[in-house]
């Protein structure tokens, strides 16, 4: 089984699996369909959307600051705003199983001789943060539509998960990382793409039930953070055709969210690219 430790084929695998999930919902919904969904959107909203996911991504690049700080390996917060660009770029685009999370870490190893391994579990320790953020909105939204008796259950466990989540940390990581700070910039970073979301429905004419629309992109957002497809494309739309279904949302412009986030994502993302050009130099040395 070495073979599927090659960068390439781990890149092959997941191409091929976005491709089959890609062709499983346009084979329910034709192409042509979602893509004049698209082009009929209200281009005010999308600029505005633009503009909340940027602030997502501003709230991220921050909360990875204040986690390193946190960890002790500081780095300039200008290098690490470049950086963390960069790093977008490199995971829509860097055909291996590097990726620009992975990238980061060994790239401030090697700019200020931080321990390696600190550094990985720092960033790491980041994404789970904002996981346990999504799930947590994900839950206090889902509210709206369940009975006491399910909530308080439901509420119960998410309680469990949040005791696990930071025993789990503290344990395994560090005592020290999570503060809140951190984790307020976590929720700011999944709240700013809740309305990055909504500004989508808005740009598609939606005006019905807009807080399950909400809920299936949250839940389209944990299903892409599974790295078994680029960029989360593919995932995302099969959830949004799976829920479509199930809630009788509007199909063709539940997929046109998906594809409207992936596109927003992948034009913000180029601006890393600048930083392949322009090399990111750390501006101060800590010790």
């Amino acid at each position: 089984m070495k073979y599927l430790k090659n960068p390439y084929v781990k890149f092959s695998i997941k191409l091929l699996f976005t491709i089959v999930l890609l062709a499983i919902v346009f084979k329910t919904v034709p192409f042509n369909e979602v893509i004049h969904t698209i082009f009929h959107t209200n281009l005010i909203w999308l600029l505005i959307a633009i503009v909340f996911f940027i602030l997502s991504k501003y709230f991220s690049s921050v909360r990875l600051n204040d986690f390193l700080k946190n960890a002790h390996t500081e780095v300039d917060t200008a290098y690490n705003m470049k950086l963390y660009l960069l790093g977008m770029f490199y995971n829509f685009f860097l055909p291996t199983g590097i990726g620009g999370d992975a990238y980061k870490a060994v790239k401030i190893h090697n700019d200020y001789s931080y321990p390696l391994k600190n550094i990985a579990s720092t960033i790491l320790l980041d994404r789970i943060s904002g996981l346990a953020a999504l799930v947590n909105i994900a839950v206090v939204f889902s509210f709206y539509y369940l009975s006491l008796v399910q909530s308080v259950m439901l509420l119960a466990l998410v309680l469990v998960g949040n005791v696990l989540y930071h025993f789990l940390v503290r344990k395994f990581i560090s005592n020290r990382l999570i503060s809140l700070k951190t984790e307020l910039l976590s929720l700011f970073v999944q709240l700013s793409q809740c309305i990055c979301a909504y500004c989508i429905l808005k740009a598609l004419d939606i005006a019905n039930n807009e807080l399950i629309y909400i809920i299936v992109f949250l839940i389209s957002s944990i299903a892409s953070l599974f790295p078994l497809s680029i960029g989360g494309v593919g995932a995302r739309e099969y959830t949004f055709m799976i829920a479509s279904t199930y809630f009788h949302l509007h199909t063709e412009k539940a997929i046109a969210i998906g594809l409207l986030f992936y596109i927003l994502s992948l034009v913000v993302s180029l601006f890393g690219s600048y930083f392949i050009f322009k090399p990111i130099y750390p501006i101060k040395t800590y010790v």
